[in-house]
Parts: C-alpha cells; sequence; structure tokens
C-alpha cells in the first residue's frame, strides 16, 4: 500500500480521535447538566449537536473514499471498517448527551428533587468506560478493550438500583412522579452509553486482533 494511503490512515485516525474526545466532553456537559439542573450547558449541547453530525457524515465519506481508491486489505481494511463503525456509535453517544441535555431542561422547570447520589456513580463508571474505549482505539490496545467490555456489567447492575429506587420513590410520592421519570430518563441514556462504548471496545478487538466478538459474553473470549 502507498505511502500516501498511509498518511492519509493517520489522518483518518486523528480525526476519529478528535471526534471522540468531542463526544466525551459532550457526555460529561450532559451529566453535569443533569445533576446541576443546569439550563444553560444543556442549550449549549443542543447548539453543538449538528457539528458532530456533520462530522460523523464527512469521516463516513472519508472511509468510503479511501475503500474506493485503495482497495485496502488485511489489517488497514479492518482499520476503516472499525471506523466507520466506531464514527456511528460515536454520533449515537451524542444523540444520547442530547436527550440528557433535555431531561435536564425538564428537571430545571419541575418541582425540585433530590437526585440519587446513585447515579452520579453510575454516571461516573459509564464517563469512564467512553474514556477507556476511546483509549483504545487511540492506542490499538485489545486488552484494555476487554476490560470496557468487563465493565458492562456493572452499568447494568447501577441501572437495575436506580430503577427499583425511583419506581419506589413514584409509589411513595406519586406528586414527584414528573421528574423523577426524567431521572429514569437519564438512567437509560447512561446504559445505553455504555452500551456503545462496549460496541467501541469490541470494534478494537475486531481491529486489533480480527476477532468479532459482539454478541458473546466477556467471559468467553
Amino acid at each position: 500500500m502507498s505511502r500516501y494511503f498511509h498518511q492519509e490512515i493517520e489522518c483518518l485516525k486523528d480525526t476519529m480521535v478528535a471526534v471522540g474526545a468531542l463526544v466525551e466532553d459532550r457526555i460529561a456537559q450532559a451529566i453535569t447538566a443533569i445533576m446541576r439542573r443546569d439550563v444553560d450547558v444543556a442549550h449549549e449541547i443542543a447548539e453543538g449537536d449538528a457539528d458532530i453530525n456533520d462530522m460523523e457524515v464527512d469521516v463516513e465519506a472519508e472511509c468510503l473514499r479511501l475503500l474506493a481508491r485503495y482497495h485496502p486489505v488485511a489489517n488497514d481494511l479492518r482499520l476503516v471498517i472499525a471506523v466507520l463503525k466506531i464514527n456511528n456509535d460515536l454520533e449515537r453517544m451524542a444523540d444520547l448527551a442530547a436527550a440528557m441535555a433535555k431531561r435536564a431542561v425538564n428537571l430545571a422547570t419541575a418541582q425540585a428533587i433530590q437526585i440519587p447520589s446513585l447515579l452520579e456513580d453510575m454516571a461516573s463508571a459509564s464517563q469512564a468506560m467512553v474514556q477507556q474505549s476511546l483509549q483504545t482505539f487511540q492506542q490499538g490496545n485489545a486488552a484494555l478493550a476487554q476490560q470496557v467490555r468487563d465493565a458492562g456489567p456493572a452499568i447494568d447492575a447501577y441501572s437495575r438500583r436506580l430503577y427499583a429506587l425511583i419506581y419506589d420513590q413514584i409509589h411513595s410520592d406519586p406528586e414527584q412522579s414528573a421528574p423523577l421519570m426524567n431521572v429514569l430518563a437519564a438512567t437509560q441514556h447512561l446504559e445505553r452509553i455504555a452500551d456503545y462504548a462496549t460496541n467501541v471496545a469490541e470494534d478494537v478487538i475486531y481491529m486489533v486482533a480480527g476477532r468479532i466478538v459482539r454478541h458473546q459474553s466477556a467471559a468467553s473470549v
């Protein structure tokens, strides 16, 4: 493969890292907006959503151009395919951050409630998965990617505990149902963000090792 191709591949990887950093920042902002009921931060996230959508389209177009022009094989082909899939997962994470921002606005205008501290714990764990999944791509680190996969069940456990807690609170005080349902929705968004972080990690394992591990339990890999 020509040196021009590898130069373009490095540029593609750098772009993907930059998009990942931006998405990671949006997720952090969304969590802040929820925990602090910060409408201004929530609006910033909504206003920036189109930028990430544009980046997603640009990265996809570049991947397709590289495939059509150079017909890469083996490791190079796996890398381009992985970038295509990771690119889509990052855009969906950004959409979930925007959805969380809308929940923050709802919470800010609804009856004040005590947001469960467990939600902040879940948010921190989900953020860690996102951060590590992006590191796996930047480093080409399949071992770290497997650690990200292993962290998924802990997020599911947080989600189950929060569901039970929130439903108990709704049962005890039905007047808090509306704001608590927004907290429940934020829980769902964080769970999905963690799922997409797992997808990124699985794509990195494919990129590095050529193994497709989707739909396999972490223990079986």
